[in-house]
C-alpha cells in the first residue's frame, strides 16, 4: 500500500466503474452514498468476503477473474431470493506486495461484473491487507413479486436445481494437478477452468422461480449437499434425492472418467457452482422450466420434498441411504470437511 495512496485508487476506480442506475443520487466518492428508495417492493441486502488461500489463489486465477467472481458470489445471495440486484459496495484489504497495476485489474474485474449484472457500484473502503487480499462485498437488490426463502419448501413439492453442477470443483481438481495427471481437450479444459473461475450468478432464473411459484430456494455455494441440508432444516421436512438426476456436464463426466474421481461428489461436496437449488409444487414445476428454458438455463427436476425430516438419496451404487453429509466449512475440524477449500 506504500506505493500508492487511497485517494489516487479511488480517481482510478471512478473510472472504471458503470455508469450510476437512475436510483443512485450520490455514488462512490463521498462519504456515503444517497439511494431513491423504490416505492413498493422490498429491500435485499447481502455480505459476501473473498479471502486470498481460502477462497482463491492467485497462482490459479487472475486478480481480474477475482475481482469478478467475487461480484457474482455476492449476486447470487439476491438470486437465490428472486430478487433484482442494484447496488454494490466493495470493500478491499491489499497486500503490501501488490501494484497499484493489480489493485486497478482487481476493479476492472469487479467492473466487468457489474456491468453484466447491472450494478452500480456506490461505495467501499480499502484498507491495507497483513497478509493476502480481502474482499467484502455489500450488495443491496430489490423484489417486487415473491421472496424467496430457504424454508418454504412443502411435502409433495419436486427439488430441482439450474444448470449444471461439480464443474467448479471440477475445475479446481484440475488446477491442483489433477489436469498434469490425465489427458483433457482444448474444450474439456475451457469449461472446467471458466466454471471454476467465472460463475454466473443465476439472476433471471431466480426471478423465473419466484413468479412460477417455487415455495423455497438456496444457491449452490458450498455444495449440493450442503445446501439440501440448509433447504430442509429452514422447512423442517426431509427430501429424497435420486443420484442419477444430478446434472453435470459431460466434460466434467468425462474428465471425472479418465480421474477416477465422482462427479456426482463434486456435484455435493465441491461448491462454487452459484446454481440453484428449489422446491417448487408439481403443477408448477412445467412453466418454471419453460421459462427458464426461454431464458436458456436447464431446470431439472433431482428429487422430492418429503414428510419424514430424514435427508435421503438413491446413490449412484442403487442403494437408498442417508444423505452424506458435507460441503464447504470454513469452521470444519481438519479432515472432516469435503469442500473445495483455496479456489
Amino acid at each position: 500500500m506504500a506505493k500508492f495512496r487511497e485517494s489516487d485508487l479511488i480517481r482510478q476506480w471512478q473510472t472504471r466503474v458503470p455508469i450510476p442506475r437512475p436510483d443512485t443520487v450520490v455514488g462512490i466518492g463521498d462519504d456515503a452514498a444517497v439511494l431513491e428508495p423504490q416505492s413498493g417492493g422490498r429491500l435485499l441486502v447481502s455480505t459476501d468476503m473473498m479471502v486470498e488461500n481460502v477462497h482463491f489463489s492467485l497462482g490459479w486465477m487472475t486478480i481480474r477473474e477475482v475481482g469478478f467472481k467475487a461480484v457474482s458470489a455476492a449476486v447470487s445471495d439476491i438470486a437465490a431470493m428472486g430478487g433484482e440486484p442494484r447496488h454494490i459496495l466493495a470493500s478491499v484489504g491489499i497486500p503490501a506486495s501488490a501494484r497499484l497495476e493489480d489493485a486497478n485489474a482487481l476493479y476492472d474485474g469487479i467492473g466487468e461484473a457489474c456491468r453484466l449484472y447491472g450494478l452500480d457500484m456506490v461505495g467501499g473502503d480499502t484498507v491495507a491487507s497483513p497478509a493476502g487480499w480481502v474482499i467484502d462485498m455489500v450488495v443491496l437488490g430489490s423484489a417486487t413479486d415473491r421472496v424467496l426463502t430457504r424454508g418454504g419448501g412443502r411435502p409433495g413439492d419436486v427439488v430441482a436445481v439450474t444448470g449444471y453442477l461439480g464443474g467448479a470443483a471440477a475445475g479446481l481438481d484440475w488446477l491442483r494437478g489433477g489436469g498434469q495427471a490425465v489427458v483433457t481437450t482444448p474444450d474439456e479444459r475451457w469449461v472446467l477452468l471458466d466454471m471454476h473461475r467465472r460463475p454466473l450468478a443465476q439472476v433471471e432464473a431466480g426471478r423465473i422461480l419466484a413468479q412460477s411459484g417455487a415455495t423455497a430456494c438456496d444457491d449452490v455455494t458450498d455444495g449440493l449437499a450442503a445446501e439440501l441440508r440448509a433447504l430442509c432444516q429452514a422447512s423442517g421436512y426431509g427430501c429424497f434425492i435420486e443420484s442419477q438426476r444430478i446434472p453435470t456436464h459431460p466434460a466434467v463426466r468425462n474428465y471425472a472418467l479418465r480421474r477416477g474421481k465422482s462427479p456426482v461428489d463434486w456435484a455435493l461436496f465441491g461448491g462454487d457452482d452459484y446454481q440453484l437449488v428449489c422446491c417448487i409444487p408439481p403443477t408448477r414445476f412445467a412453466a418454471a422450466q419453460a421459462g427458464c428454458m426461454a431464458a436458456g438455463v436447464m431446470l431439472t427436476v433431482i428429487g422430492r420434498v418429503t414428510e419424514d425430516p430424514a435427508l435421503l438419496w438413491r446413490s449412484p451404487s442403487g442403494v437408498v441411504e442417508e444423505l452424506p453429509e458435507g460441503g464447504f466449512d470454513h469452521f470444519a475440524e481438519e479432515g472432516e470437511e469435503h469442500g473445495h477449500g483455496v479456489g
